[in-house]
């Protein structure tokens, strides 16, 4: 049986992080809109996957681009992250 990896759940400073150069992903103003909301009623359902920057300054969005905008647009301070760099 092949081993279990752990990862790391962490609070990453939401202006800590920046988008990937790559992402393909587009979202329209509606879905946009209904992401902000249920974020607000819901809070963070599935958190953001983030790397440390080459820099080692802040972090890079993986996965989550759509879901740290939408913290940013309601004024959250921070946002659960999976750190892949923890990855053991």
């Amino acid at each position: 049986m092949p081993k279990r990896k752990k990862v790391l759940l962490v609070e990453v400073p939401v202006d800590s992080v920046e988008p990937n150069p790559w992402n393909p992903n587009r979202m329209d103003e509606a879905t946009f809109e209904k992401e902000c909301r249920s974020i607000e009623e819901h809070g963070f359902i599935d958190p953001i996957t983030v790397r440390r920057k080459p820099s080692g300054d802040g972090w890079e969005i993986v996965d989550g681009e759509h879901r740290w905008l939408a913290a940013k647009k309601l004024g959250l301070k921070a946002v659960p992250a999976v750190d892949l760099g923890a990855v053991a």
